[in-house]
């Protein structure tokens, strides 16, 4: 078979089934029983009543020292966040369910739009072995099914934890929990969701406890980077925010294909419909519900439009906000000059004659432009930011992915050293 960009020839060991590849070492070593954990912890808590304590290894019932994923959809989306996933070592897409396009062609296009990205990361490449088609990236590879529903789509014969659904689909918290099955620890939706628990990475507080997971509008991470910014250091009284974005390159037909998934309550996506010509559309915007509920001091401060135009990749935010504290402009961009060490690669300063084209590729969800942005008062600003239509939001799924697969693995670890503090008489 055609191969895409090459990597480096798999070896025959790569041909196991992630299963095997990616098996916990107790398979290999022997584990308790459930009865018998059961037992050892019980006695646990005993012995630390009375202060009897003895080494006792119990082996984890998973591996987790690699984050190991599963993409459903392949299209424009889905090849971003493979490619964002690319930038993280301990992150391996194992299974991609794919039902629209052939292998050669999903290797074809992520190669593609990597080489044009100048994105020098691994490549995909297709091989056939044994009569099964695999993708292979970083001399492993990956199985791909076409199942159309969630539900028939094998994540657990892969090992998966992680699924994130590119579809544009299933972005209901009902649909999207048929993902939910064997191995797999947290589904995200790779867009806005009516009832899924959203989560915005450096704003919103991190959780496990939800299963769905929704990464929200592309434009709500950058909002939420800004207005967080601004609301913790000078106070935010009110804000109104205006999305200008690039959907071009989103857009259907003068039918309005590809428009029927999008949530607006507001009943305007009627005038979606003409999308397929030349024309600026308003529409819903979910930034302000979405960061209200990240930030609930702003509840009922924030309101939001968003503006369709025919550009292809670059968007823009306008934040029109009144501020509790008088600042200036020039404090303004120290404040978020301060913050960048912690939200670095999220936010960024830039003090030049800003063009579109330089924002492309940029992995900041938020680049604030100085020049542009206006002082009305000490404490009323019309504030201008940028943003890579997708290139970001796909990084900061990938982070958000990593960071609870961290708070995982710290449960994990807390509870494997509990669990070897164990009584001598489990031992004897």
């Amino acid at each position: 078979m055609a191969e895409g960009s090459l990597s480096a020839e798999p070896q025959e060991s790569d041909f196991k089934p992630a299963s095997e590849r990616y098996g916990s070492r107790a398979k290999q070593r022997g584990q308790l029983s459930r009865a018998e954990r059961a037992e050892a912890l019980r006695k646990l808590q005993e012995s630390n009543q009375l202060g009897l304590k003895k080494h006792f290894v119990l082996e984890r019932k998973e591996d987790l020292s690699r984050v190991l994923v599963g993409i459903n959809g392949f299209g424009r989306l889905g090849r971003m966040v493979a490619r964002a996933i690319s930038r993280h070592a301990e992150v391996d897409v194992v299974h991609i369910n794919e039902p629209y396009s052939d292998l050669d062609y999903m290797a074809f296009m992520y190669s593609n739009e990597a080489d044009r990205a100048n994105d020098t990361g691994p490549r995909y490449s297709v091989r056939c072995t044994d009569g099964e088609d695999l993708l292979f990236m970083r001399n492993r590879p990956i199985t791909v099914t076409r199942a159309r529903e969630p539900s028939a789509i094998p994540w657990e014969s892969s090992s998966v934890q992680y699924v994130i659904d590119c579809t544009g689909l299933f972005t209901t918290k009902a649909v999207a929990n048929a993902h939910l099955r064997g191995s797999v620890r947290h589904v995200f939706i790779a867009g806005p969701s009516q009832d899924a628990f959203p989560l915005i990475k450096g704003v919103s507080e991190l959780t496990t406890s939800e299963a769905v997971i929704s990464n929200g509008p592309r434009a709500a991470h950058g909002a939420g980077l800004l207005i967080s910014t601004l609301h913790h250091t000078f106070g935010v009284e009110a804000a109104a925010i205006t999305v200008i974005h690039a959907g071009a390159g989103e857009r259907g037909n003068a039918y309005g294909m590809g428009e029927k998934t999008r949530i607006d309550p507001s009943g305007t996506g009627f005038r979606s419909c003409h999308e397929g010509r030349l024309d600026i559309i308003p529409t819903w915007s979910g930034v302000a519900p979405m960061l209200a509920s990240a930030l609930p001091s702003l509840h009922g401060r924030l309101s939001s439009i968003c503006f369709d135009t025919p550009a292809f990749n670059v968007s823009v935010l306008d934040v029109t906000c009144e501020l509790t504290a008088k600042t200036s402009l020039s404090q303004i961009a120290e404040v978020i000059r301060a913050s960048t060490p912690c939200m670095a690669g999220q936010i960024s300063v830039r003090d030049d004659e800003v063009e579109p084209d330089s924002i492309r590729n940029d992995p900041c969800s938020c680049v604030f432009d100085l020049r542009s942005s206006i002082q009305l008062s000490s404490s009323f600003y019309k504030l201008v930011a940028w943003w890579d239509n997708d290139w970001p939001y796909c990084c900061r799924l990938v982070e958000l992915m990593v960071d609870l697969h961290a708070i995982h693995r710290r449960a994990a670890l807390e509870q494997e050293t509990q669990e070897q503090m164990l009584p001598e008489s489990v031992g004897t």
